[in-house]
């Protein structure tokens, strides 16, 4: 009797102690919810926030290539991609292609540049030779060798276009690239006398049509 008597007092004893554990475990956590009440703290906007923030910071990461696509295109303008977009997507970009667009001229596979300038040249000046489809390096050659005057850019024009100015054949041509390979960019006009076998007459007859800008 004795002995039963002993069990149950420690049973009570041992259930008195759980609950008091359970209360003070309760009271810590109302405490603690009750303070983040009272200052203000919002726990699921604080980790909404914090979503927010990574996802902004993920997308300035981005690099953004900025294109000028022009010529030949359906909307020319400036056009925003990613790093690693090819030109065919600043063609699409801009439209597609006008009827009279030489389709070929652009290495649509090739990666683009920031700041770059992709011109679509029409058949109409690859007939007429003012662009071409290589210069004297290989490349497909940078169409602004002819201002929006008519003027020929002594400094960026190729073979072919220097041989659309009166006087100036295909040798001539030739001298005026190798000079300008060597000494650099011509810094006037005048400066395409420094040249054998271009001098005052020739000079004369294609000083309004050729520009060094």
């Amino acid at each position: 009797m004795r002995k039963n008597f002993i069990r149950i007092l420690i049973i009570v004893c041992i259930l008195a102690m759980t609950t008091a554990c359970d209360s003070d475990s309760r009271k810590t956590e109302y405490l603690t919810y009750a303070d983040n009440d009272e200052v203000g703290v919002d726990i699921t906007e604080e980790l909404d926030y914090t979503e927010v923030v990574a996802e902004n910071y993920c997308e300035s990461e981005n690099i953004t290539v900025v294109v000028y696509v022009c010529g030949a295109v359906v909307s020319p303008g400036v056009y925003y991609f990613d790093e690693g977009d090819i030109k065919d997507s600043a063609i699409k970009a801009a439209g597609g292609f006008t009827e009279e667009a030489v389709t070929d001229y652009v290495n649509l596979a090739e990666k683009l540049k920031d700041g770059e300038r992709l011109y679509v040249p029409c058949k109409s000046e690859l007939e007429t030779g003012i662009v071409s489809y290589l210069d004297e390096t290989g490349d497909n050659k940078v169409a602004n060798a002819v201002d929006s005057d008519g003027r020929v850019n002594i400094n960026t024009a190729g073979k072919d276009e220097l041989m659309t100015l009166p006087g100036i054949g295909e040798s001539k041509a030739e001298l005026i690239i190798a000079y300008r390979t060597e000494n650099g960019s011509f810094n006037s006009t005048e400066e395409l006398m420094n040249i054998n076998g271009i001098k005052e007459g020739v000079y004369g007859r294609i000083k309004d049509r050729i520009t060094v800008n």
